[in-house]
């Protein structure tokens, strides 16, 4: 100890390391034939790894899945900071040689790091060994045999748990019946006829047994059988023909229609929403056969008006008298204040080019203003659109009243609703040009029948007018601060389609709308939850066309593809595509609005590039342009075509056993992305297709796909993580000054890293 303490601080730390590196075989003594004592308890052992013998149909993996028993496993800093704990405590006065209060500190860090460590139960194994066993019978070995030892692996130094398996046989089904079932219509038997998993010949698996009684009781709660139930499926076995039979019973009871709908509200003083809306939120009817999806469907519905706080549909003999073949139905609603004044931050991400805006907004909302849930909404805005450029955010005013009518009308087995919003914006763009925008657009919601593809449909029609109300003095600054003719050039071509809307301006009568735009989207979401999916596909198809009225003379298509599929527990994999174009009528003449044209690059395209700031030149565009003065353009004018997609790989932390539970549930929340970006914009708007781009070929627009990966780290929130994303580019197929494309192969690579911040996943 007198070494120590003669020897610079500094050294210290590596003198401590070398020790423990020193001795770290020498961490448990062995003793030959015997087990470890553990360091923490000389009367415990703990239980450094778990092995299986005679496995031959389930991986090692599999099997620990289903145990309860788990092994040690102390982190880097736990395992130094034990040894130098244990070893400080064999020196006499060791407490004179330390920071006061050094050993105590250690001792409670320890113990918060004890759930790292598993200690040795044989109760706890044997109950293991049941489980296993029974993991086996569930998938056909029914003749398994496991036994367990203990011991000490001398070479490796470590506590073994070794289950020795004998799978033996696996069972095959000579048989399955389904008893009870006669009495049922044949039209529902066909609802359920060839889909089961398990059939004669293939190997008994309880699972899939579950899965197939699961549908026949579900096919039979949603036709009329609310009575319906089963018995626990009995198996005999054949044990000189290794095969199974299997016998299930089911009681399907008295089919039952609806007698009677009876509403039932608690309003708590609110204005209430009439029994002819609320019916037709409902997906049955008197007279119906029962139907629990529908029934859950419908309540569903009504909560998804925003007027209810809660929503509840079940058979109730307040609402009438149960027969034989009749059930009455309870329709509960409780009530939500429905008038509110708010002020407070917000968050959004637009429908086009899929930018992060904040914002702070004042607003009156009111959820129920004529009795059929129809939300009124008055709001003041102050908006910053795209932070994920940082401190070049820009800012937007707005003034808007916003309706929603749920319910228009019904056909067939579609509702029709009705929102529309009036609103007045100001905003500036291009560091000069001040753009007033008034808009009023009006949308027909329509949701499809649940069974097809695309599950809702919109039609929609925007009126806007929108004028650049310092055109000609932003137009001349900006071409004072240009210092090059190619930089004058792109500053003409930048404010060219706002001269054209400017003229328009001034010779038009003032109430002459610049845009007159009609649109429809097709949408198919199966995703099962919508800000943190797992499972399910989104899809999106949506058009906009010029309807006549105004300069905006653009027909703009864009089709939208993601697709979520579950790994395992913890791991999601996403995949999505995008791709969008817009032709252009009478260029010389006529506008696209900003928020029309395609963009790409950002936290929410691709992250290898800045938001905006990604799209294809061709050489001459190169030739023209300079990476100084071709940044003013890219920020502001988008281009016509846009081609991208992701892949990407979602994995959440889960629970770590080596801290406390407070401490678990949090480390829970985290999330870590790895994704392949890749796409880009095509045909920029700044300079004509006739001159620049009538020379593209299909291989083109191949080789013009820009690719970046990355890493993300986030926190999940109840709308998605709050993230960071890095990202750096991979391939980029016009690079300025003459680059190599494949990025990786620069001087100096690593400062094309991009960074992003957003809220919710990138798709």
């Amino acid at each position: 100890m007198f070494i120590i303490r003669v020897i610079e601080s500094k050294s210290i730390a590596f003198f401590l390391l070398l020790i423990f590196i020193i001795n770290i075989d020498a961490y448990s003594k062995n003793t030959e034939n015997m087990l470890y004592p553990s360091k923490r308890n000389k009367n415990l052992f703990e239980i450094d790894n778990i092995e299986f013998q005679g496995n031959k149909n389930f991986t090692h993996a599999e099997l620990s899945s289903v145990l309860f028993t788990r092994t040690t496993r102390r982190n880097t800093v736990h395992k130094i900071l034990e040894f130098y704990y244990f070893e400080f405590n064999k020196i006499q006065n060791i407490n004179s040689y330390l920071p006061p209060g050094a050993l105590f500190s250690m001792e409670k860090t320890l113990d918060r790091w004890s759930p790292e460590i598993q200690y040795y139960e044989e109760l706890k194994v044997d109950a293991d060994l049941m489980t296993l066993k029974e993991f086996y019978n569930q998938n056909g070995f029914h003749e398994t045999t496991i036994h367990f030892s203990f011991e000490a692996d001398t070479i490796k130094k470590k506590n073994v748990l070794e289950f020795s398996i004998k799978e033996g046989p696996r069972y095959s089904i000579s048989n399955i019946k389904f008893l009870g079932l006669d009495d049922v219509a044949n039209e529902i038997k066909k609802q359920y006829a060839g889909k089961f998993k398990t059939k004669k010949g293939n190997y008994f698996n309880e699972d899939d047994v579950v899965s197939d009684v699961n549908i026949i009781q579900m096919t039979l709660l949603n036709n009329g059988y609310y009575y319906a139930s089963y018995q626990q499926p009995v198996v005999s076995r054949d044990s000189i023909k290794k095969t199974d039979s299997i016998t299930i019973n089911f009681n399907p009871g008295t089919r039952q229609r609806i007698s009677s709908i009876v509403f039932v509200d608690s309003t708590f003083g609110q204005k209430i929403v009439t029994d002819v809306m609320k019916t037709h939120q409902l997906f049955f009817k008197n007279g119906d056969w029962y139907s629990r999806k529908n029934v859950e469907s419908s309540r569903q519905n009504l909560q998804s008006l925003g007027t209810f706080e809660l929503v509840s549909i079940d058979t109730s003999s307040h609402a009438g008298i149960f027969t034989d073949s009749t059930l009455p139905i309870m329709v509960y609603t409780r009530y939500r204040k429905q008038q509110e004044w708010g002020l407070g931050l917000y968050y959004n991400i637009t429908a086009i080019d899929n930018i992060n805006n904040v914002g702070i907004e004042a607003s009156y909302l009111n959820r129920n203003i004529g009795g059929i849930a129809q939300s009124l909404n008055l709001f003041t805005r102050l908006e910053l659109k795209d932070i994920s450029r940082y401190f070049d955010a820009e800012p937007e005013w707005q003034l808007g009243i916003s309706y929603a009518q749920p319910f228009l009308w019904k056909i067939n087995n579609s509702t029709v609703g009705l929102s529309g919003q009036l609103m007045h914006a100001e905003s500036k763009i291009m560091d000069y040009l001040r753009l007033s925008t008034t808009s009023l657009s009006v949308r027909f919601p329509t949701k499809l029948p649940a069974w097809t593809y695309f599950n809702s449909l919109s039609f929609d029609l925007l009126i806007e007018w929108q004028n650049p109300t310092n055109f000609e003095s932003a137009f001349k600054d900006a071409l004072d601060d240009a210092k090059t003719d190619s930089s004058k050039y792109i500053v003409e071509e930048t404010f060219r389609i706002y001269k054209t809307l400017f003229d328009e301006i001034k010779s038009s009568p003032a109430l002459k709308p610049t845009a007159f735009i009609f649109g429809y989207t097709m949408t198919g979401d199966t995703r099962n939850e919508l800000f943190n999916p797992i499972n399910g596909y989104y899809t999106s198809i949506s058009t906009d066309i010029w309807a006549g009225i105004g300069i905006a003379k653009y027909w703009r298509t864009q089709y939208s593809y993601s697709q979520f599929s579950s790994i395992n527990k913890y791991t999601v994999f996403a995949f999505k595509a995008r791709a969008g174009y817009i032709h252009w009528w009478d260029r010389d003449n006529s506008y696209i609005p900003r928020d029309r044209q395609f963009f790409a690059g950002g936290a929410n395209s691709n992250r290898g590039w800045e938001s905006r700031r990604l799209r294809y030149f061709t050489d001459r565009v190169l030739f023209v342009t300079t990476s100084q003065s071709i940044d003013y353009a890219m920020d502001n004018i988008g281009s016509r075509g846009i081609l991208e997609g992701s892949f990407e790989l979602r994995w959440r932390f889960g629970k770590p056993r080596w801290t406390s539970d407070a401490v678990a549930e949090i480390i829970n929340y985290g999330v870590m992305t790895g994704f392949i970006d890749w796409g880009n914009t095509f045909h920029w708007i700044a300079f004509s297709d006739d001159e620049y781009y009538t020379e593209l070929k299909f291989i083109d627009y191949l080789k013009g796909i820009a690719v970046s990966a990355g890493l993300g780290l986030g926190f999940q929130t109840p709308v998605g993580p709050l993230r960071f994303d890095a990202a750096l580019p991979i391939y980029d197929p016009t690079p300025f000054d003459n680059l190599n494309k494949m990025v990786f192969t620069r001087n100096f690579a690593l400062q094309y890293w991009q960074y992003h911040i957003g809220l919710g996943y990138s798709f």
